[in-house]
């Protein structure tokens, strides 16, 4: 097999395991993670907290940790007073580049299956997302009580051109957990429709356009391989 066969069916098996399959969370602890500088979680913390939110749960997601190049991290989750924002903050390590990136997300579920992300995950703006994604993404170094603000007027807005529309609210671990599975449901069914990854992902992601071209040709002819398999008897 080819060199670019092997990165083609690398790069393929990575998005697949982010979108595909089951939901796996589970719930975890900071003595799991000694790599991790927590003290940019306890600022985290207390910038919600100020704001009326209160600690939900300290989480892993299973589902991001299948690339080689990440360390394990720690989601810690947040909720509003009323619910209906759920706030996370977790430290993306970077093993082969030797870079941390403290990320913030902000997520509101509105009636109907829309969703309002707010986030500092800059490095994901390269990937499209499912039309029911209002998604805004803000440099790392956005203060969180900015992004939150900017969060609360977004989703007014949202509420305002759907005057019927309400946030649904999350209340418990549980459905923290539930409202992770939907968003994953909607990922993977937009990875689906769009054969998984795109030609303008690609490219966004490499240093060499033309390698991308030689790459997305290789993944293309991967999936037509796959869709010529015969159905197992």
């Amino acid at each position: 097999m080819s060199p670019l066969r092997q990165t083609a069916e690398r790069i393929l098996a990575s998005v697949r395991h982010m979108y595909a399959g089951k939901a796996l969370y589970r719930r975890a602890s900071e003595r799991e993670f000694p790599h991790l500088d927590f003290s940019t979680y306890r600022r985290a913390g207390e910038a919600l907290e100020a704001r009326g939110f209160r600690h939900l749960a300290d989480q892993q997601n299973l589902n991001a940790q299948g690339g080689a190049a990440l360390a394990p991290t720690l989601v810690r989750s947040w909720v509003s007073a009323d619910g209906t924002i759920s706030a996370g903050h977790y430290q993306l390590r970077h093993l082969r580049w030797q870079r941390v990136y403290d990320t913030d997300d902000l997520v509101s579920e509105l009636e109907g299956g829309g969703f309002v992300l707010t986030s500092t995950a800059e490095l994901s703006s390269v990937w499209s997302v499912p039309e029911a994604f209002d998604l805004e993404f803000h440099t790392r170094d956005t203060p969180l009580p900015d992004l939150l603000r900017r969060h609360r007027e977004r989703v007014a807005a949202a509420v305002a051109r759907s005057p019927h529309v309400r946030a649904h609210a999350v209340a418990t671990w549980d459905d923290l957990v539930a409202l992770q599975v939907r968003l994953r449901a909607a990922h993977h069914a937009h990875r689906r429709r769009i054969g998984w990854l795109t030609l303008d992902e690609l490219k966004a992601l490499s240093a060499d356009p033309a390698r991308a071209e030689e790459l997305f040709g290789e993944i293309q002819a991967l999936l037509r391989a796959e869709l010529s398999e015969p159905e197992p008897a």
